[in-house]
């Protein structure tokens, strides 16, 4: 079973980087860094020096924080997001309002990137291949004007989305038809899945969605990456809060489309693996035990069976 990473800085005791590392070494599926107490100057430190490790480990890194520094941040690093629900809604309304409906995608089939193109353009710039090698370069800065900085093919990004809720996992179905699965893996440094192939590709513009964000920073293609739901079991992160259950997972797991790599979050330990893996998820999102286990790297090992 595939395992995502997500940090807490504040619960590790000791050398928080050197966790990473011995975390890293067990290969997760992506590793996500989630340090919301932390200010913007710290927390962009820190990515830099937790990117470092992951490209040395070959593991996908998604910046989670506020949008408006991360986003710059992440078109910096050639890496990914992991955001909310909202944010990820306000970014498909405003592909629709920018570019108009795609065609649909019957039943997920992979579609040809040449039947797309003549639907995303504007100002008769065509957006160029969703899968280009220059995906994981890092941008080197021009002065462009915002409008065409909405439509600048060269900046691409991974996107992760958390949900809640049987809802927001149909919304995620219905808007379906505006994303391409990738005909290609990007590389570990452009943050794919750790070789996986099964994402989905979402050409978008986050102008309206977005409007404090510098327009230097608004990625015009957008892969989705993962899904995460929960949390499923109960767990000190959410004390006080019900937890969903697998019925709820099940649930999920029924809604959405089949290529997206969808993950459990919530109380996760080894022993619950098997009853998660019997609804069809991809695998899990750890995050407290991680951080606070004696042997981060034997934990993973246990997950990963």
């Amino acid at each position: 079973m595939s395992v995502i990473c997500v940090t807490q800085k504040s619960a590790v005791q000791g050398d928080f980087l050197g966790r990473i590392e011995e975390i890293l070494k067990a290969k997760p599926y992506a590793l996500i860094l989630r340090e919301k107490e932390l200010s913007e100057e710290d927390y962009r430190v820190l990515a830099h020096n937790v990117h470092a490790l992951c490209l040395q480990y070959e593991v996908p890194l998604f910046l989670n924080a506020n949008l408006e520094y991360t986003l710059p941040l992440a078109k910096k690093l050639a890496c990914g997001v992991h955001t909310s629900f909202s944010n990820f809604k306000g970014i498909l309304e405003n592909y629709k309002s920018v570019f108009g409906e795609r065609e649909s995608f019957a039943d997920g089939n992979i579609a040809k990137e040449n039947s797309v193109q003549k639907n995303i353009t504007k100002k008769n710039v065509s957006q160029k291949s969703i899968i280009e090698d220059r995906f994981a370069q890092e941008t080197v800065g021009t002065e462009k004007s915002a409008e065409d900085e909405l439509v600048d093919a060269d900046y691409h990004v991974k996107i992760g989305v958390s949900i809640h809720s049987v809802d927001e996992a149909i919304f995620i179905a219905e808007n379906y038809h505006l994303c391409t699965p990738c005909e290609k893996t990007y590389s570990a440094s452009a943050c794919d899945g750790a070789g996986q192939s099964s994402s989905c590709c979402l050409s978008s513009c986050l102008a309206s969605s977005l409007a404090n964000c510098p327009s230097s920073s608004l990625p015009t293609h957008l892969a989705l990456s993962h899904v995460i739901a929960g949390h499923i079991f109960s767990t000190d992160c959410k004390k006080g809060l019900e937890p969903r259950g697998l019925d709820f997972l099940q649930s999920i797991v029924d809604s959405i489309p089949s290529t997206l790599s969808l993950f459990a979050i919530g109380g996760i330990n080894p022993e619950r693996m098997p009853a998660l893996l019997k609804t069809g998820v991809k695998g899990a999102a750890v995050m407290s035990s991680l951080m606070t286990c004696k042997n981060p790297t034997a934990l993973m090992k246990e997950l990963h069976k």
